[in-house]
């Protein structure tokens, strides 16, 4: 079967049309919590032989039903399909593209089919931020990975335990994917998104260092059940000292365990130390 559409437009109501383009480009660019969903929009939009070409009415009626995007990116939609609407006068096609409505987009799938010269070729493109809008949302600028707080200083007295909750968030252009080593588990932060961990339950015996003896540095890995039935690990260490002084310090390394998906994770997460006295042993 043959892929063909006729349609005719009123060329008095194209720029009222791109207009609506235009806003309805620049709440997606704005609303990057949705790209995901409005990436899935796109693969689902009726395409044409050349693939990178899309029915416009057809995307934005996917991306108006799709209930997880942000009202204002939906009512920007419907807008263009009421544009197209106006505009369309009359349309035909094969039953091999049905969801075709009289007008397509230029909008590739991926960035490896995104011809540079479309930016500055066509009046469309300066007059809207359609171009933007492709250019942000198939290259990301990536995750930008939030960690708070960025340090614990922890003194614990003997078999004590104290809970601290990391908050790792995402402000970047792109989808945040991690995981917890010690588990299958593999957690994803949209854009503008977090997300708080619980930090690992640290009981510890505080060692007793006397006056000119040291102990060896060390490492142990205490777990813990989280809320959520994760298990995280942290690196408890005692340190040694030339004074009679209980050190403990529960150092928190939270790139041991957080994978980020595609780069290195770092989170900019210092290890530091706060070690009280207590009364010297006798």
């Amino acid at each position: 079967t043959w892929d063909i559409t006729q349609s005719a437009a009123q060329l008095n109501l194209v720029d009222e049309l791109a207009t609506m383009i235009d806003s309805f480009a620049q709440a997606m660019t704005s609303a990057t919590g949705d790209w995901d969903a409005i990436g899935t929009a796109r693969s689902q939009a009726q395409e044409y032989y050349y693939d990178y070409y899309i029915d416009l009415y057809h995307f934005a009626q996917l991306v108006n039903q799709d209930i997880s995007i942000s009202q204002a990116v939906r009512d920007a939609a419907s807008s263009v399909m009421t544009a197209v609407n106006n505009a369309v006068i009359a349309e035909g096609h094969t039953s091999s593209v049905a969801n075709s409505h009289g007008l397509s987009i230029y909008y590739p799938e991926t960035v490896t089919d995104y011809f540079s010269d479309y930016e500055t070729s066509l009046l469309f493109t300066t007059d809207t931020q359609w171009d933007e809008f492709l250019s942000a949302i198939l290259s990301p600028a990536g995750p930008d990975i939030t960690v708070s707080p960025t340090s614990f200083d922890v003194t614990l007295a003997p078999d004590t335990t104290q809970d601290y909750t990391l908050t790792i968030g995402n402000d970047g252009g792109d989808t945040l994917t991690y995981s917890i080593t010690d588990q299958e588990t593999t957690l994803s932060l949209a854009p503008g998104a977090q997300v708080e961990i619980p930090t690992p339950e640290a009981v510890e015996p505080i060692e007793h260092v006397a006056a000119g003896e040291s102990s060896e540095e060390r490492t142990e890995v205490v777990p813990v059940t989280p809320s959520y039935d994760q298990r995280t690990p942290a690196e408890v260490a005692l340190f040694k000292d030339s004074d009679p002084w209980y050190y403990t310090e529960v150092a928190v390394d939270w790139s041991r365990f957080l994978t980020v998906a595609g780069c290195p994770f770092s989170s900019g997460l210092a290890s530091s130390s706060n070690a009280v006295a207590p009364a010297a042993m006798g």
